[in-house]
């Protein structure tokens, strides 16, 4: 399956276009709400920039809006291509798959790979048990243990 547009636009919605500057283009930010066991010593976040994107950014990093859908395209296929694999031909809809990709997208495949045992996310998804699923969606709000409400969203 791909990502529909309504996914691309639900992504564009709840990531934001950050940082944007006077003259519409953006800059990259560092991401401090990263997962505790991503850092390291001196490492104070990710950086990001446009929608969301982290695959080669850096500090002083500036694009344009068509720059940051670009890649944000691009990144995302990249999320398609993990859910795809991990689904492993189980049949859901496509606000599911969108749904999906969205979460790979935001928390990374790992999340999503982890979830695969009978009562995870994936594998309810897996297992046909949708109504299941989606109450899972919920565990997931809260970064550094405080729940934020873009994650909510």
């Amino acid at each position: 399956m791909q990502i529909g547009k309504s996914g691309i636009a639900l992504i564009k919605k709840w990531e934001g276009y950050h940082t944007k500057l006077p003259d519409g283009q953006c800059q990259a930010y560092l991401d401090r709400l990263v997962r505790p066991a991503l850092r390291s010593p001196g490492y104070d976040g990710l950086w990001t920039i446009g929608y969301g994107c982290t695959e080669g950014v850096y500090e002083g990093l500036v694009w344009s809006e068509a720059e940051a859908e670009k890649h944000l395209l691009v990144e995302v296929n990249k999320h398609v291509g993990h859910v795809n694999r991990l689904l492993d031909g189980a049949e859901v809809n496509q606000n599911q798959f969108d749904a999906l990709v969205s979460f790979s997208y935001n928390l990374g495949p790992g999340w999503l790979q982890k979830s695969d045992h009978p009562n995870g996310l994936l594998g309810l998804t897996k297992a046909g048990e949708h109504a299941k699923a989606s109450n899972h969606f919920g565990s997931y709000v809260r970064a550094g243990g405080k729940v934020y409400k873009g994650l909510v969203n």
